[in-house]
């Protein structure tokens, strides 16, 4: 039976959502239970669930979830429900799949009313989607904790049907809804309550909790615990370093004791000779990002290096996101002790070369991969190196990284920052060869650049733009045959952050021309001249490509492939 305890939210987001706080009242038959109900009514016994359909549904439900607004998705998702094709033996699971979906799109009154449809339907839900339920209830109405946590114990205690990695899971709901350090902190401790003594958690679960203490102000006691939880692994290897590495990352920055944390941790380290990887490099660094101290973040860099030379430690790609991510916040004349190309180079080398193992990695890892070329792509357009970043759409293609809205939003937002710059600057200068080469209008005529004064119409034009050929946008040029209908992300897609797949890929050919043709510009500006014919624009900006190119290729590195 699932009792539903009301609840007022201040937040106008819920103020609407009836009823989404849920106490389930469990047995222990009810835990032996199987989920499995019959066949929905009226579906002969003797249907087998197809799988293309309903994975093709969910496909569909994530692609709307993406580019849709959620009242859209919502109104989709029940009118599919209510589809004969779906009335199958496990629609039980569908529905739990779907929830999981709204989820992680961040829809979680949506996912409420999901699973509210599922009970009213006569099916058993899972303990995982119940604890999901619970999760958003407990963090939603905190002052409903002795409520709902006897419940959630009552889950956290059947450990054959609720696994620690289910938990794991959990906690990443608790963070997508902005669950405070304290909150988790005890739901933790009722998890590992819950197991009973003797119960050793992994070492993931240590790294999270640690981390929630530092925030919470528990230093010390995250001292201890990873101290107590060290004594008692049975790990040897460089993993022991992770929650020390977590302890240095969740610190304080400005906080004038976290030096001195810093250093008890570093010295506990090597008091107990603990073998480290780049896990610990990543933590210092990430400190001093955040501090935008570029000098110590490279020192604790090149520190890092070094051992990689040696064949100790290897950086990862949170080494390298962590500083093209700095880079890209800084401006285009702060000086670097390395230089994004010898990054991006040393990056290849180490994260990206064969010898990673790229085609073993989860598909759901893709997408820190994904982020990490976006921070490398900003960082390029900070420093106006279009050279470098339009070979970075090269690599992209060529270790099997999708060309998505984000990668499209982060160039035609920057490029268009530097027309409408340009245009502001038009009037000094004598004409603009921004507007000329990006937007294909006279690089003189003024009149037309009041039309232009924001980064919304210069983007749409920019895209529109980029369907022509050629690296010479010249005045009135209409293609005079046809060309290849190109998949491009709108303005509105791009801006949507969502997850990495196959079918949210654009073509990379308009954002090549994009970067190609600012390129052409800023060369323009720069030596104050204006191309006449397009292969001399074409032989000038590849020369500077290939240039790039050169630098920023490792050698006799083979690259991996996703």
């Amino acid at each position: 039976m699932i009792l539903f305890v009301s609840s007022t939210f201040s937040s106008k987001r819920f103020a609407n959502l009836p009823q989404t706080i849920f106490r389930r009242t469990f047995s222990t038959s009810q835990l032996r239970r199987n989920p499995h109900l019959p066949p929905t009514p009226g579906t002969p016994s003797g249907t087998t669930s197809n799988g293309a359909p309903i994975k093709s549904l969910l496909n569909s439900i994530e692609k709307i979830l993406q580019f849709a607004p959620v009242t859209k998705a919502e109104s989709f998702i029940h009118r599919r429900l209510s589809d004969e094709r779906f009335a199958v033996p496990n629609r039980h699971v569908l529905f739990e799949k779907i929830i999981s979906l709204l989820i992680h799109h961040r829809h979680f009154e949506e996912a409420g009313r999901i699973y509210e449809r599922l009970s009213n339907e006569g099916y058993v839900s899972t303990l995982k989607t119940d604890a999901q339920m619970l999760t958003i209830g407990l963090v939603l109405s905190p002052d409903k904790y002795r409520e709902i946590i006897p419940s959630l114990q009552i889950i956290f205690a059947a450990s054959q049907e609720f696994t620690e990695g289910d938990f794991i899971l959990l906690l990443g709901v608790f963070q997508d809804l902005d669950a405070s350090p304290g909150l988790m902190i005890r739901v933790i401790q009722e998890f590992l309550s819950s197991r009973g003594e003797g119960f050793i958690p992994c070492q993931r679960l240590v790294n999270i909790l640690v981390g929630m203490m530092v925030k919470e102000g528990l230093v010390q006691e995250a001292f201890e615990f990873t101290a107590d939880y060290d004594n008692i692994s049975d790990s040897h290897d460089a993993t022991r370093s992770h929650p020390y590495a977590s302890i240095i990352s969740s610190l304080d920055t400005f906080s004038p004791l976290s030096e001195k944390s810093i250093n008890d941790v570093l010295a506990q380290i090597r008091s107990r000779e603990i073998e480290s990887d780049a896990s610990v490099f990543n933590a210092l660094i990430s400190i001093q990002v955040r501090k935008k101290d570029v000098d110590k973040a490279f020192q604790v860099y090149g520190a890092l290096m070094e051992n990689a030379k040696e064949g100790l430690i290897s950086p990862d790609r949170y080494t390298f996101g962590n500083l093209f991510k700095m880079i890209g916040r800084l401006s285009d004349s702060s000086p670097l002790p390395v230089l994004p190309r010898q990054l991006f180079r040393n990056m290849l080398s180490q994260v990206f070369s064969r010898q990673s193992n790229l085609q073993d990695i989860r598909r759901g890892v893709i997408d820190g991969y994904h982020l990490l070329m976006v921070h490398a792509l900003r960082a390029f357009l900070s420093r106006h190196d279009y050279a470098g970043a339009y070979y970075i759409t090269k690599i992209l293609s060529k270790v099997g990284l999708p060309i998505t809205g984000d990668i499209y939003y982060t160039a035609v937002k920057h490029v268009a920052g530097r027309v409408l710059q340009s245009i502001h600057n038009a009037q000094k200068t004598g004409g603009s060869p921004w507007i000329h080469r990006l937007l294909g209008r006279s690089r003189s005529d003024f009149r037309t650049m009041k039309e232009f004064r924001q980064h919304k119409a210069i983007m749409l034009e920019m895209l529109k733009q980029s369907r022509l050929p050629g690296v010479l946008l010249d005045v009135g040029t209409i293609p005079s045959r046809s060309h290849r209908q190109y998949v491009m992300p709108t303005l509105s897609t791009m801006k949507k952050q969502f997850a990495i797949a196959p079918r949210a890929e654009f073509d990379v050919i308009p954002l090549q021309r994009i970067l190609r043709r600012a390129l052409l510009a800023q060369i323009e500006q720069e030596r104050d001249i204006m191309f006449g014919i397009s292969q001399e624009a074409r032989r000038a900006t590849g020369e500077l490509i290939a240039a790039a190119e050169n630098e920023m290729t490792p050698e006799d590195a083979e690259l991996g492939k996703f």
